[in-house]
């Protein structure tokens, strides 16, 4: 059930970032956390991967009970790439692992 929560919290975030405009994204500061109503923190991070792509990943963790040095990591995000935003396919969202 908590998997299922965090996840859902950053593919939110991650679509409402989608909503944004180009501009409004690249604005944004290169690293921040970012509010939601779950109660989770998700932080997110930009990364210049060429010229024309630039990507905003969001990260939620959580750690394990009973095992407190034991985290799970939750990824989303977006791609802004030849001025289209997209969400990020599973292969790029992999490099953030």
């Amino acid at each position: 059930m908590n998997d299922k929560k965090y996840q859902n919290a950053v593919d939110k975030v991650a679509k409402e970032l989608s909503m944004k405009t180009i501009n409004e994204l690249i604005s944004m500061p290169d690293w921040g956390s970012i509010e939601n109503g779950e109660n989770i923190e998700l932080g997110y991070s930009k990364w210049k991967r060429d010229d024309d792509v630039l990507h905003i990943h969001i990260l939620a963790q959580r750690t394990v009970f009973p095992f407190p040095k034991l985290y799970r990591k939750y990824h989303a995000g977006i791609a802004i790439e030849n001025r289209n935003i997209r969400m990020l396919n599973d292969k790029e969202l992999g490099e953030y692992d």
